[in-house]
């Protein structure tokens, strides 16, 4: 083998390492499904449920799931990711992207991010913005409720700002006096203010499963503390 044939051999073998694990985009068929157990924490308090995710069609877009609730009133929901499993609402009258965990094909190392500014999203805030940063880190092995499975993991680092609403409260009450009563009457207001937060994801995806096989999603207030967690494990799962 000559100098050239020995460099270009060196190179193939460079390239073949180099995507040794990288992960494509699943194709997803009509009954795929995934069943998690899933856990909400909130201060003190925590709830546990159950949720079934099972496909109904796809475009070559777009993954139209139902999703049901285990042993719970309510009924089956019908609702729609983008292939890639982001999740896509309405933001200020235009569709935006607010959750993307995957962007395909997947390697360790890549990076992408997401940001958004939504105006007047609850009766408290006049304007949020988010901005979420994800990097595929590394290659793990994980056990879950459905097993044990090789997984990329990717994590998601972020950050939020919010700008409040100023308020202005009035509250009355009476003073009983011996032969009267007087009405008083207090008025409160308050300044419009910024306030921030912190976020941070993560996501275990395996390409036996087309999805993650967990996740844990976390929120942290101005003060840095931990106001919410959210925490998603297969537990049971069936794809084509």
């Amino acid at each position: 083998m000559n100098y050239k044939n020995i460099l270009m051999a060196m190179a193939t073998v460079a390239c073949v390492a180099a995507h040794a694990d990288s992960f494509p985009q699943p194709h997803f068929s009509e009954g795929d499904t995934w069943t998690y157990q899933i856990s909400e924490q909130k201060g003190q308090n925590l709830n546990q449920y159950q949720l079934q995710l099972k496909v109904s069609r796809t475009t070559a877009t777009s993954i139209y799931l139902l999703s049901t609730f285990i042993d719970s009133p309510r009924g089956p929901q019908n609702s729609i990711v983008d292939i890639d499993w982001a999740r896509i609402r309405d933001v200020n009258g235009k569709e935006t992207v607010v959750s993307r965990p995957f962007s395909f094909p997947l390697q360790v190392g890549k990076s992408w991010q997401i940001s958004f500014t939504e105006n007047n999203p609850n009766p408290t805030y006049k304007q949020e913005s988010w901005t979420q940063h994800y990097t595929a880190t590394d290659i793990e092995t994980i056990q879950v409720p459905a097993g044990k499975f090789s997984a990329i993991k990717i994590e998601g680092e972020g950050d939020w700002e919010a700008e409040v609403n100023p308020t202005h409260a009035v509250t009355q009450g009476a003073i009983g006096l011996p032969n009267s009563a007087t009405l008083a009457t207090h008025v409160q207001n308050t300044q419009a203010k910024t306030v921030t937060g912190r976020t941070y994801k993560a996501f275990w995806y395996a390409p036996t499963v087309k999805r993650w096989v967990k996740s844990v999603e976390e929120y942290y207030d101005t003060d840095g503390k931990l106001s919410s967690r959210y925490t998603n494990e297969l537990t049971s799962f069936s794809v084509n």
